[in-house]
């Protein structure tokens, strides 16, 4: 492990490091002055619709269905976090969810395209699946 790769894992800021500090403050009984920061959640699938979006290949056709997909997208991350369900219940939420949200993707965004372009290059492609299920993993 390099010096730089330590100090991101272990350095100021670093999940180790907020961790320790909120530990130390427990022990202490130490309200900490500032708000540590929050670590965002990684949204592996929505990378790649921004991606797809930057792509200068994507036909103009497929722009706007790719541009309504990410704000479907965006939905269906809002509604992952708003859910006030929780244990069993919880899962069974977000399964239905990740499905209503799959088919979409399947169905409107790839199945339905004029063109061949997503179908040859999404619908085979497992790194958007792998991108989704990453997406879904993290709630």
């Amino acid at each position: 492990m390099t010096d730089a790769q330590y100090q991101m894992d272990h350095g100021p800021g670093s999940p180790l490091d907020v961790e320790r500090l909120e530990v130390s403050a427990a022990i202490e009984g130490e309200v900490p002055e500032a708000t540590l920061p929050v670590q965002e959640t990684a949204k592996p699938h929505g990378d790649k619709l921004d991606g797809l979006q930057r792509n200068a290949k994507l036909p103009p056709a497929d722009r706007l269905r790719v541009e309504q997909a990410k704000e479907r997208y965006n939905e269906w991350v809002a509604a992952m976090d708003g859910l006030p369900s929780e244990g069993d219940e919880r899962v069974r939420d977000l399964v239905t969810l990740l499905n209503r949200y799959k088919l979409y993707l399947d169905l409107e965004l790839i199945f339905d395209s004029p063109e061949n372009f997503l179908v040859g290059r999404v619908a085979s492609s497992s790194s958007l699946a792998l991108s989704l299920s990453s997406s879904y993993r993290s709630w």
